[in-house]
């Protein structure tokens, strides 16, 4: 069976797909947590399944994540990312991936990192909006580095 194409407002997700180590930080705490993360296409490439199985400092965390491309403001790269965790959060981000820069934003958390040359490495910070403000506070460190 012929694999699916990759569309064009996609092809900029390709470097998530796989699974990965994540090692990280909570910035307040300095305690440690890691994960594994796993990202691949869904039938017909149209969008990328995240999956993630979290050991946070306050206790397992696990979810999905679907990302499909949004063409609202008509330039590729531009994504959604609709996440379902086991608490029953429910949360949408906008992403933006530019070359190897990496931004993830919500209306309370954001993210911003990048892939290394190869694209076997990526790290940033995720940061939380600060109380009563507009501006962001770190939150997490992470460093994911791809297993398979």
């Amino acid at each position: 069976m012929p694999i699916d194409p990759i569309p064009p407002a996609l092809q900029a997700l390709a470097p998530f797909v796989g699974t990965w180590h994540t090692t990280g930080t909570v910035v307040a705490t300095s305690a440690p947590y890691t994960a594994t993360d796993i990202y691949e296409w869904l039938p017909g490439r149209h969008f990328l399944l995240h999956r993630w199985d979290a050991a946070m400092p306050e206790g397992r965390s696990q979810g999905i994540e679907v990302i499909g491309a949004d063409d609202s403001e008509g330039k590729g790269g531009h994504y959604t990312l609709r996440s379902f965790d086991d608490t029953g959060k429910e949360d949408t981000l906008r992403a933006v991936v530019d070359g190897k820069a990496v931004a993830f934003d919500g209306e309370e958390v954001r993210f911003r990192g990048a892939f290394n040359g190869d694209e076997t490495e990526m790290s940033g910070t995720w940061s939380l909006q600060a109380d009563g403000s507009q501006g962001w506070e770190p939150w997490m460190t992470v460093s994911l580095r791809r297993s398979a």
